[in-house]
């Protein structure tokens, strides 16, 4: 391109910065899909594994279900700031 022209070589070089978030947003909202997924399938699966307290009988699951409630509240963060 002519050099008397930077702003317009500037101008066709450049991408479309907003299109680059709608990966990212779309990559959202199949993850957030994915946990409602997961979750009917953990609530179907342990149904039958909770004793009356509504404790788990399976205390060695207990830092696995709290690094899912830290992602899922993390997620739910970031939809917040950047989706909606």
């Amino acid at each position: 391109m002519e050099l008397s022209k930077p702003i317009e070589a500037m101008l066709r070089l450049s991408r479309d910065p907003i299109k680059g978030f709608s990966a990212f947003i779309d990559l959202l909202s199949t993850v957030s899909a994915d946990v409602k997924k997961a979750n009917q399938e953990i609530a179907a699966r342990m149904q039958h594994k909770l004793d009356k307290d509504g404790d788990s009988s399976q205390p060695e699951y207990n830092d696995e279900r709290e690094k899912i409630e830290q992602s899922k509240e993390i997620i739910e963060e970031v939809k917040k700031n950047y989706v909606n």
